[in-house]
């Protein structure tokens, strides 16, 4: 189900991105469009990992690291190749998930999420992520972040209009802001669209079981929640798009925050966990 949903967002977004190209530059517009659309699939299906974890400057963890024991349990348990762990120097908590598929997944973790959570809050992240892993979310929710955050560059006509090194098709001095205004409603259409909030409540689920402690996981959450109040996780503020892949939504303005919202409050969620068994049988 993942899959087509890849395959269909990567469909609607080439079409929308040929209609862009038509009506800002005329026929040579589709061409580049059908261009750019190869590239930005490309990108999506086989590089969106990449994409990502370079967009929030994640580095690879020393594999000496105790972390690096944790997950590897976690992985044995579940049944899962070991992800890669990555660290963010940021001082912000969160973490999240990417890759095409378990053999090529990682997970990056932020310098903040490691400093305030105790071992077993932070084995229960590394479990919730592994459930998005196991659950295969995380090739979806790479390419959506990649081409969600690449359309709206590809709808500034200014950029097409270096292309082209000439006039474009529609000489309407406000028609790039009417372009724009559409398509950020449109990449985010299309984030919610693949993305459902129950994921978040399955992974929670399945990340509880496989640390075998819901009470972890509420914990992580709720210091994670408090310390997103107090700060702003501004690479996170500048590329929205990424926004759904973390475990907490980490965007701080609540303009954003809203438009971007795929995550069920982080209240419920605690509410859930808390109101779950202490100790949960995992089942691969």
């Amino acid at each position: 189900m993942n899959n087509f949903k890849v395959y269909f967002l990567l469909t609607v977004v080439t079409l929308f991105m040929l209609m862009v190209g038509d009506l800002i530059a005329g026929h040579p517009g589709i061409l580049v469009a059908a261009l750019l659309a190869l590239l930005m699939n490309i990108n999506a299906y086989f590089y969106s990992d990449v994409i990502v974890l370079r967009l929030h400057h994640a580095k690879k963890m020393d594999a000496a690291l105790p972390i690096q024991d944790i997950i590897k349990a976690l992985a044995d348990k579940a049944g899962l190749p070991i992800p890669t762990l990555y660290l963010i120097e940021n001082d912000v908590p969160n973490a999240f998930a990417v890759g095409r598929n378990a053999k090529k997944a990682s997970i990056a973790l932020t310098a903040g999420l490691i400093k305030i959570l105790n071992s077993d809050e932070l084995t229960a992240v590394l479990a919730y992520e592994m459930a998005h892993i196991l659950h295969r979310d995380t090739f979806v929710g790479g390419a959506i972040a990649t081409v969600a955050g690449g359309i709206t560059g590809i709808a500034d006509k200014s950029v097409w209009a270096s292309i082209f090194g000439m006039h474009v098709k529609n000489k309407n001095p406000h028609l790039n802001g009417v372009v724009m205004m559409v398509v950020g409603p449109i990449a985010t259409l299309l984030i919610r669209l693949a993305i459902a909030r129950s994921r978040e409540y399955e992974a929670d689920a399945t990340g509880a079981a496989l640390c075998g402690n819901p009470l972890w996981l509420a914990s992580a959450l709720e210091k994670i929640e408090v310390a997103k109040s107090q700060s702003v996780f501004v690479l996170a503020e500048i590329r929205p798009a990424t926004a759904h892949l973390f475990i907490v939504n980490p965007l701080h303005s609540k303009k954003l925050a809203a438009l971007f919202a795929t995550h069920p409050s982080t209240e419920a969620r605690i509410l859930r966990l808390k109101k779950g068994p202490i100790s949960v049988p995992f089942v691969a």
